[in-house]
């Protein structure tokens, strides 16, 4: 006695081996839906054969990942030579009005925007009225920008990434340069100390009050005692004890103020007399220490510490000030599989 099976057995062996293609129908080569080489297809019997096609290999998107190097930004028109303004021409980008010099990315908010020195966040990066970024581009290697998806460890951002990364070697001399311009000046040398340390430094003021009260009319009733003012520096230094160590100290800060004195009442508004004033500044510290084990395992610690203020005041009677103190560290382990892949922890 015959015993069909049952149909549930024969929907699951349908959905595993896939739809059946008639042997008539297949080439010599053995390749499906083409005509044999005989001929038309036999008619007296049908004989199926079941053809099993491999699965689609899966793709992986990598993280969009930009890195800009000096000598890219040089030929970047509108940047002015500067490696943290380049950013703002990134696509993804866009810049906040007023000359705030807040950056967004991809729509978000501006403080969604993670910005690292050397991967430990830092409160700015461009100065009042985007002018010029806090970091001498002289010394900074190349700056990463990644507008998402970036690695879990720098956390407390939705928006983009963008780290800030040095590469201190030690030169064979002392070498330095002053760069003047109509809106600031500043300084940068660079020497090694001994065979196995070297340090580099950077200094900028602004001297737009030098010649801004000359620029504004006395009939106005404005007078300008600080407008703005700001100044930058950054003192950074590595010593190689051994071979396979390496440690480096970075000491970074910015100061911005800005400072107007209303001598007499507007028109417009005869109550307001007296001072506006603003002023946002950090000052941090960086120690790092890098260690290369064998077979290419590196191991990297790091620890910042600082502070940063925000104040101002609005006329005699409304001020305010805010300072907050400034700790963040991480460990990092990295094991190299290939050329191409690695695994850090």
């Amino acid at each position: 006695m015959r015993r069909s099976l049952p149909i549930s057995v024969l929907i699951m062996a349908a959905l595993l081996l896939g739809p059946p293609v008639p042997l008539a129908a297949q080439g010599e080569d053995g390749n499906p839906y083409e005509e044999a080489a005989g001929g038309e297809a036999a008619e007296d019997e049908d004989v199926y054969r079941t053809v099993v096609k491999d699965k689609k290999e899966e793709e992986f998107e990598e993280v969009p990942t930009q890195s800009l190097t000096k000598d890219e930004v040089l030929k970047i028109p509108g940047t002015g030579g500067d490696l943290l303004k380049s950013v703002q021409n990134l696509p993804g980008t866009a810049r906040a009005p007023a000359g705030s010099g807040l950056l967004v990315v991809r729509g978000s908010a501006p403080g969604d925007t993670l910005i690292t020195l050397e991967g430990h966040p830092i409160p700015l990066v461009f100065h009042f009225g985007a002018l010029t970024s806090v970091i001498n581009t002289e010394l900074i290697d190349e700056i990463e920008f990644v507008p998402g998806n970036f690695p879990v460890r720098y956390g407390r951002a939705t928006g983009g990434l963008i780290n800030v990364a040095t590469k201190l070697d030690i030169p064979e001399k002392w070498t330095g340069a002053i760069d003047v311009d109509f809106v600031d000046a500043g300084l940068f040398f660079k020497g090694k100390i001994t065979k196995k340390a070297m340090i580099a430094g950077s200094f900028r003021r602004s001297y737009i009050d030098a010649f801004l009260e000359h620029v504004i009319p006395k009939d106005m009733g404005v007078g300008v005692t600080a407008a703005p003012v700001y100044y930058d520096y950054q003192i950074m230094s590595l010593v190689k004890p051994t071979d396979r160590d390496e440690l480096k100290f970075i000491v970074a800060g910015d100061d911005d103020r800005l400072r107007l004195l209303f001598e007499a009442a507007s028109e417009g508004d005869p109550g307001f007399v007296g001072s506006f004033g603003a002023h946002l500044g950090f000052h941090v510290f960086q120690a790092h220490w890098k260690h290369v084990f064998k077979k290419g395992i590196a191991y990297h610690a790091s620890v910042q510490t600082g502070y940063e203020g925000l104040g101002g005041d609005i006329g005699p009677s409304v001020s305010f000030e805010f300072n907050n103190f400034i700790l963040s560290h991480f460990q990092t382990l990295t094991f190299p599989l290939s050329d191409a892949i690695e695994i850090k922890v």
